[in-house]
């Protein structure tokens, strides 16, 4: 007896064709030499897949696809086989794309090099700068490397006071890159970080290779929060280390760049102190030197009111000798005489009190502890102690130790107003 086979239409027996393909074979890596790969639309990529023997057509979307693409290299894709219904050709829909080899790994390397270069992405003007003391660190890194235990070992060895908040990733493979960019976004949208470190140890081009994704870069140049990058070791450059606010040579380095050292930081609080203690100091011998000056004015008036008492005095006696006025004729001018000095020396006397007066509110008010008890207050850049005066002096992101009667505020500038036009960079305007 003859088995009669199933009778299918083209569309029932494409998608049964589908369906054996992605149970008995599912999702796929297969490496082979690039050919003739075309962007259409700017969305799709369209390729084909070779070796000596054989040639399979790939197709992918093209924010997939992290590196640029040439003719002859030599790649591994991850995708699904498929028939496809509107011409039924065989080909591999794919979700990702690894570069194999250290040529093709090289030319994708300086292909995007050019490429973001030509864009700025590497421009040191959209470097931002890290916080001097950050609270708050996110750290971005495999949970089985070595590089967290060095970045946790130096944090604490040179810090400690920090919270440190991890994004454990796969730092190579096919799933490398939209672990990190999630781990980026997490980072950034959700947790009130002040600098992330994305770090890797050493490894082979290959690798390395997630960290000279474009799509990683972007991520990276998009961040709000700086973020300082030490992948593999010292001799290797990555895009994302391009890209990156801060470049470090390993991921001890990341750490040492993230926070100070406790030690550098107590010398530079005694040398403010003492500088400090020097500035009150000038300040007081100031006061001192304006109340000789005052004493000595002080001293030069009650001079002039005993002249005056003396020469009214001495008058008096003249006026009584030379004239032989009657008794009552010489009390009432004795007495005329004596009010007239007595008034005088009240006036002389309050004018006194009013210098004295003045010189004190002058001492008070030079008194630095004075100024800043009435509601007054100055304001420096965080990172040098330089005394902001002007308010081109600070701009959007720039950390502020202002100083109260009663202690200090850290703050950062959200924006500024200045009374006079500012002229900005264009890439700060933006």
């Amino acid at each position: 007896m003859t088995i009669q086979p199933r009778r299918y239409s083209v569309s029932e027996f494409v998608e049964r064709v589908n369906e054996l393909l992605e149970t008995q074979l599912g999702v796929v890596l297969v490496e082979g030499e690039l050919s003739q790969p075309k962007v259409w639309q700017n969305k799709f990529l369209f390729f084909e897949l070779k070796d000596a023997q054989s040639v399979v057509s790939c197709f992918a979307f093209r924010g997939n696809v992290g590196s640029v693409l040439e003719e002859g290299m030599h790649v591994r894709v991850l995708g699904s086989p498929k028939l496809r219904g509107k011409n039924g050709r065989f080909s591999l829909s794919v979700e990702a794309i690894e570069l194999v080899g250290e040529g093709a790994l090289r030319r994708a390397y300086l292909l995007m090099v050019e490429k973001l270069g030509s864009e700025g992405l590497f421009d040191p003007s959209h470097k931002r700068p890290l916080p001097r003391f950050p609270h708050h660190i996110g750290l971005v890194t495999s949970a089985e490397g070595a590089a967290l235990g060095d970045v946790r070992h130096v944090l604490e060895e040179r810090w400690g006071d920090f919270t440190l908040s991890l994004c454990p990733v796969t730092v190579q493979g096919a799933s490398a890159v939209s672990e990190m960019i999630a781990a980026l976004t997490t980072l950034t949208a959700y947790k009130p970080v002040d600098v992330i470190i994305l770090t890797r140890g050493g490894g082979s081009a290959e690798d390395l290779a997630a960290f000279n994704d474009e799509r990683l870069a972007r991520a990276i140049f998009a961040s709000r929060v700086p973020i300082i990058a030490a992948i593999g070791h010292d001799q290797d450059v990555t895009i994302a280390e391009l890209v990156a606010d801060v470049r470090a040579a390993t991921p001890s380095n990341a750490a040492q760049r993230a926070v100070p050292d406790r030690a550098t930081v107590a010398l530079e609080l005694d040398t403010l102190y003492d500088r400090s203690l020097s500035t009150v100091g000038e300040g007081l011998r100031e006061v001192r030197e304006l109340l000789a000056l005052g004493a000595s004015a002080l001293e030069l008036r009650l001079d002039q009111v005993r002249q005056f008492v003396n020469t009214q005095l001495d008058q008096l006696r003249a006026l009584l000798v030379a004239r032989g006025h009657q008794k009552s004729e010489r009390e009432h001018r004795v007495n005329e005489l004596a009010s007239t000095a007595t008034r005088r020396v009240t006036d002389q006397l309050r004018q006194v009190h009013q210098h004295l007066n003045r010189w004190n509110e002058v001492s008070h008010s030079l008194n630095p502890r004075s100024v800043l008890a009435r509601g007054y207050s100055f304001t420096e850049l965080a990172e040098s102690a330089t005394v902001v005066l002007r308010v081109d002096q600070a701009q959007p992101g720039t950390r502020l130790r202002t100083h109260l009667s009663d202690g200090q505020l850290i703050s950062e500038v959200e924006y500024v107003e200045s009374k006079a036009p500012v002229v900005r960079r264009a890439h700060e305007a933006d």
